[in-house]
């Protein structure tokens, strides 16, 4: 069970130059999230007879699910921050919705040859997240709540991403090394509901890595590293 609260005030001066308008307000804010994380987790492993030869599996589940929230309340000021008028503007939003993602991974790690090891797996992650955003105003006239639909709006993503890739280590002239290589595909489709469009995108995306180590004494040792990586 997760619950967080925040609570702000914010002065804001808006003017324009080189002309005289001038604009002070206060805006308060009373936020935070109410909600439950999940998270579930199944490993496996194998030995074979053959030393240090194994299989690794395992599957991950994580939920979320809660809302998250801010109430806003804004008075006009003066250029010292002194309230002019008692009765606020007030609005909210809420943002609500489930976020579900399962990761998967199978690894097999085997002796190769003289001194050699292979590592090779597969990997995948699918993740599913549903998204209510509501903007409202308050109408003190009716005592209520009105929904903005130009600031409201429903978005589903869905995500995808699929790997394998292999490693090989070994020596050679009494240096330590390790090249491997992994294969990506990634697709993500974003469904803007309420605007009834759609945005995907599928990539496809190679990985090498390569290291290698020299141990120059009991204390001392000279690594050289090589690896192309990707930030979301």
């Amino acid at each position: 069970n997760r619950h967080f609260n925040r609570y702000s005030d914010t002065y804001y001066h808006s003017y324009n130059e080189p002309s005289t308008f001038d604009s002070y307000y206060l805006r308060s804010t009373d936020g935070g999230f109410d909600g439950k994380m999940n998270n579930y987790n199944l490993d496996f492993e194998h030995k074979f007879k053959k030393p240090d030869q194994k299989l690794n599996a395992s599957v991950n589940l994580s939920q979320r699910k809660g809302t998250r929230g801010d109430e806003t309340s804004q008075y006009d000021t003066d250029e010292n921050g002194i309230i002019n008028d008692d009765i606020p503007d007030l609005s909210k939003s809420e943002q609500v919705g489930p976020d579900n993602e399962i990761r998967y991974k199978l690894d097999f790690v085997s002796p190769l040859g003289e001194g050699g090891m292979i590592e090779a797996g597969y990997q995948g992650e699918n993740s599913i997240e549903e998204e209510s955003f509501v903007f409202s105003d308050y109408e003190p006239l009716s005592d209520s709540w009105i929904v903005d639909p130009l600031k409201s709006s429903d978005v589903n993503i869905n995500e995808n991403i699929q790997a394998t890739y292999a490693t090989f280590a070994n020596k050679f002239w009494g240096l330590d090394y390790k090249i491997g290589l992994r294969a990506e595909y990634f697709n993500r489709i974003i469904d803007q509901v309420t605007m009834d469009e759609k945005y995907s995108m599928d990539d496809y995306n190679f990985f090498p890595s390569a290291y290698i180590s020299k141990q120059i004494s009991k204390t001392k040792q000279l690594q050289l590293n090589y690896s192309r990586r990707i930030n979301r």
